[in-house]
């Protein structure tokens, strides 16, 4: 019996602008403080299993593992509500 390769998969991508004019006005520090706040917010949106990385100077991906639709929506609504706080 052959396992299949198929895996059930959301991908998320979300880009921060700003970050930009952190760094410009204020300090690479600064910049680094806010990349890792967005970071955490993302982490805490979505489960342990679901990968949370960089992808680009203000770019996250998520990507949510063994996910339906219906709660892909739900992990969006998720992070949408914990940004907007």
């Amino acid at each position: 019996m052959q396992k299949s390769r198929c895996f059930l998969v959301n991908i998320l991508v979300a880009d921060k602008n700003n970050l930009k004019k952190i760094y410009k006005s204020h300090s690479h520090q600064a910049d680094a403080t806010a990349l890792q706040t967005l970071a955490e917010i993302f982490r805490n949106s979505f489960r342990d299993e679901d990968m949370v990385a960089r992808i680009g100077g203000e770019e996250l991906a998520v990507f949510l593992l063994t996910t339906y639709e219906q709660a892909a929506h739900q992990a969006i609504n998720r992070l949408v509500n914990a940004l907007a706080y």
